[in-house]
């Protein structure tokens, strides 16, 4: 039950995604059309921008869509950015929009620092593995120490070694 529930949460997640898409598409549309005049020519303006996926599907398929897109990419990233962040607001929870729209960029440094930090807590864990490792040989050599020393648990012992 499980499983078809997180299946139907995850086909949730993804038709919210393809909606908001569609809904960006469709703004531009409606824009192009109220304010612009566009009603006969929103599909040849669709169609165009069909065609322009199609190049832009198979540029990413041979790696070179970043390359042959940075300009534009420069040019319209930061109203692009707030255009999205607008729209995602509607409906992604808030401590994922908090973090994409909110949150800086961590810079190298911070990256660097995180990542030294989690390696230092990682050895130390391994140190206390260690040390709990070097205890518990203490203690067996003790337990093996008395054995070895009490004569009644070695006699049972050797009554043992020779059912084998």
């Amino acid at each position: 039950m499980k499983v078809n529930s997180k299946k139907t949460v995850d086909e949730k997640y993804w038709t919210q995604i393809t909606q908001v898409l569609e809904d960006n598409l469709i703004l531009v549309l409606m824009v192009l059309h109220e304010q612009y005049g566009f009603s006969d020519r929103q599909k040849t303006v669709l169609n165009a921008v069909y065609e322009k996926a199609k190049l832009f599907d198979q540029m990413a398929r041979d790696e070179i869509l970043e390359i042959k897109t940075q300009h534009e990419r420069e040019k319209y990233h930061k109203i692009i950015h707030e255009i999205i962040k607008l729209r995602a607001h509607a409906f992604m929870p808030p401590d994922i929009w908090d973090f994409f729209y909110n949150s800086s960029t961590p810079t190298f440094t911070e990256t660097r620092a995180a990542s030294s930090r989690k390696e230092k807590e990682n050895a130390r864990k391994e140190q206390l593995s260690l040390k709990q490792a070097m205890q518990m040989q203490v203690d067996l050599q003790a337990a093996r120490g008395w054995a070895m020393n009490n004569s009644a648990y070695s006699t049972s012992i050797k009554s043992l070694e020779d059912v084998k």
